[in-house]
């Protein structure tokens, strides 16, 4: 079983970077874990490994209520980068709690993979956000 927080807080950690199999629950609870128990984080990266990019999951298998309560604490991500989603109901709630209790974001890059559809970006844009300086950037075939 995975943690909802540490029992000790991460209070030096400032930035991380992590690849996320978004059709793995453990995978995706151990994140939210260190989200909500690293008081310091500034910046947070994520990817999807190209080898799960493929891999299906049955939504029956998802308690998205239990794994996206709203955090004690806000999250206080300022810089939020995201490579490498094609769009799954999984990362898009992933991408929405992130969204709605960082009140502090300044800048979310997305980078889907290559020949996602276009609704992604739109349903992106469509997401509430608790930070009104939060800027989400879609990025396709860019190096930077």
């Amino acid at each position: 079983d995975v943690p909802v927080e540490l029992p000790t807080p991460c209070i030096n950690l400032t930035s991380l970077f992590l690849g996320i199999n978004f059709n793995d629950l453990k995978q995706i609870s151990v994140a939210l874990c260190l989200l909500k128990s690293s008081p310091k984080l500034r910046k947070f990266g994520m990817f999807v490994p190209l080898e799960e990019q493929t891999s299906l999951l049955t939504p029956a298998s998802y308690c998205w209520e239990d794994l996206f309560s709203e955090p004690d604490m806000p999250l206080i991500v300022r810089n939020l980068w995201i490579e490498g989603i094609s769009g799954t109901k999984s990362e898009l709630d992933f991408i929405r709690f992130l969204l709605l209790y960082s009140p502090v974001l300044e800048k979310m890059i997305v980078k889907p993979i290559v020949n996602v559809k276009p609704e992604l970006m739109i349903e992106l844009i469509r997401f509430k956000r608790a930070s009104a300086q939060a800027e989400v950037i879609y990025r396709v075939n860019d190096s930077s």
